[in-house]
């Protein structure tokens, strides 16, 4: 399953949102394309425990990239996770009790997670500048399509 997972991120064409982030953001292509190959690694380890998971600044930046392109990302997330993957920014003002050691916690922990995973440490692993956004989804096997519940607990139309 793993595998089958590992295969569908790589197998993901993020060639333009690579390209954007030169465009737009004025990254290097060795910079666009490394953050690239972490930002597939960060989605394998959202796959695993996306409440749990924190990006670093530059998965950030490219996560939102990517996000911008709605409808591929969209279409990304239900083939890849079989769910929506949500970006949360302002998390501690949004989950009850969440604080910013909590957040510093949650993004030691996914950086040992990436090392233990791939072998590496995560490079230029700074906590993102929201430094309060983490991913969260809707759990695939709610029963009513049109109430979600977060990772707050709290229900969702």
């Amino acid at each position: 399953m793993q595998n089958d997972l590992f295969t569908a991120i790589n197998n993901l064409d993020l060639e333009i949102i690579t390209r954007n982030m030169q465009t737009k953001l004025n990254w290097s292509k060795a910079k666009a394309e490394r953050v690239e190959s972490q930002y597939r690694r960060f989605l394998f380890l959202c796959a695993d425990d996306p409440t749990q998971t924190v990006p670093s600044a530059e998965l950030d930046d490219y996560w939102e990239m990517h996000i911008q392109d709605t409808r591929k990302y969209a279409q990304d997330c239900m083939r890849t996770f079989g769910f929506f993957l949500h970006h949360v920014p302002n998390a501690m003002e949004r989950v009850e009790g969440l604080t910013r050691i909590d957040l510093l916690d949650r993004f030691s922990t996914t950086k040992d997670r990436y090392k233990a995973v791939f072998g590496t440490r995560m490079l230029n692993a700074v906590m993102s500048a929201c430094d309060e956004c983490i991913p969260d989804y809707d759990s695939p096997s709610d029963p009513d399509p049109d109430v979600r519940t977060g990772i707050d607990g709290v229900e969702r139309n």
